[in-house]
């Protein structure tokens, strides 16, 4: 302490300043350093995170969407085969083994598993930093193989079949496959996914399922699990990855929600039971106030409710179709357009992070469907003109 003392008497002697003075100054420089060192510590956070992030950008941009582009769909229907239409597809790197003879189920489940697979390799390339939403993502297409194992139970269809319309993703195993195709009922697979996100949902569900004699309440409680779990993800990203993850979840939602709304209005569905289909989280929309559009009467009057909207803007092209079809799938397919438009804006603006990944993933999922509308067409020999508008692209209709 003395010899402190000593240093602390000659330093002000020399500059002035008295002892105190002197360990106020060396506390404030002292603060300005670590303010300094903690500035930089987040500046480093965020090179290490834009580092983590480089190859999968890089992969996902050397394989690109080529399924989503007018051009090339429309270089894929002019083909006169499937064979031909095979070529020109595996020309882009889709490895799919379409054999024309094929009945049109397999050709389906060629298109799935080559999605899944896709699915598998893309997860395991994401950051660490973003998975939890792509793993909750995954919930998609894990629900659909989980409500085609429901279904195959309520229809009697034999293990064997159900197994084979099962196709491994996530928690969806091959041992969970040959669980649920030697249940002996419904209730068994509901038993089986307890321990999962869906268990309590399923649980809560299937008294209605015996009630209504139909699966449908057992998919809402899938749909509704996925899109809870899709939303909550959100809060499981660092906050400076977290932009575009928040920004997809909040228009995913709405446009769900929205879907939910046209979908009960047109199968006359009651506003009561469709509400529970409705989530909260979307972007623009609370959910009390999807659930207040349900108790609209028609469509035309829920479509001039969302006017003013980009929702409103983004359907409007395909209101006439409607009108002329009573269908409501011009107005759908017009909303995945506008969904696909959102991912590219967010691939552009957070390009070195989660951007171009949820847009890849996304599109890559229209591509697909964009390729079952072909290869449907091709195998009932429909003319494409007549299937073109269900095709999803990033220039509108095709």
């Amino acid at each position: 302490m003395n010899g402190m003392s000593e240093i602390l008497e000659q330093i002000a002697g020399q500059t002035g300043l008295n002892s105190g003075q002197i360990i106020i100054g060396s506390l404030a420089l002292l603060l300005i350093i670590l303010l300094i060192l903690v500035a930089f510590m987040g500046y480093f956070r965020i090179l290490a995170h834009i580092a983590s992030f480089a190859y999968p950008v890089a992969r996902v941009r050397a394989l690109g969407n080529p399924f989503v582009r007018e051009e090339e769909l429309a270089a894929l229907a002019e083909s006169h085969t499937l064979h031909e239409l095979r070529e020109k597809i595996q020309d882009h790197g889709f490895d799919m083994k379409l054999e024309e003879a094929a009945p049109l189920q397999d050709l389906d489940q060629v298109l799935d598993r080559y999605y899944l697979h896709e699915w598998s390799l893309f997860l395991d390339s994401v950051p660490d930093s973003i998975r939890p939403f792509f793993t909750a993502f995954r919930s998609l297409p894990e629900s659909e193989q989980l409500k085609t194992a429901i279904r195959g139970r309520h229809a009697g269809l034999h293990p064997d079949i159900i197994r084979s319309r099962m196709i491994p993703v996530g928690i969806v195993t091959p041992e969970l496959i040959d669980g649920c195709a030697h249940s002996e009922k419904v209730d068994d697979i509901v038993s089986l996914l307890q321990e999962t996100i869906y268990g309590k949902a399923l649980a809560e569900s299937l008294p209605h399922y015996h009630e209504q004699g139909s699966t449908l309440p057992l998919e809402r409680a899938l749909d509704l699990t996925t899109l809870q779990e899709i939303n909550h993800s959100r809060t499981r990203i660092d906050n400076l990855l977290a932009g575009p993850v928040r920004e997809f979840c909040g228009i995913y939602t709405d446009i769900t929600n929205i879907l939910t709304v046209l979908r009960a209005r047109t199968e006359g569905i009651d506003p009561a039971e469709a509400s529970l289909s409705i989530v909260s989280g979307g972007a623009f929309y609370e959910d009390w106030r999807m659930r207040q559009l349900l108790e609209t009467p028609t469509i035309p009057e829920i479509l001039h409710q969302l006017s003013g909207t980009e929702y409103f803007d983004a359907i409007s092209a395909a209101i006439p179709l409607y009108e002329e079809t009573a269908s409501v799938h011009p107005l759908e397919h017009e909303l995945e357009r506008y969904l696909l438009k959102k991912v590219g804006i967010l691939s552009s603006t957070y390009h070195l992070t989660g951007g171009p990944l949820i847009r890849f993933i996304v599109a890559r999922f229209i591509e697909i469907r964009n390729l079952r509308v072909l290869i449907h067409a091709f195998h009932g020999r429909m003319p494409i003109a007549a299937v073109s508008g269900e095709l999803v692209t990033e220039g509108g209709i095709g």
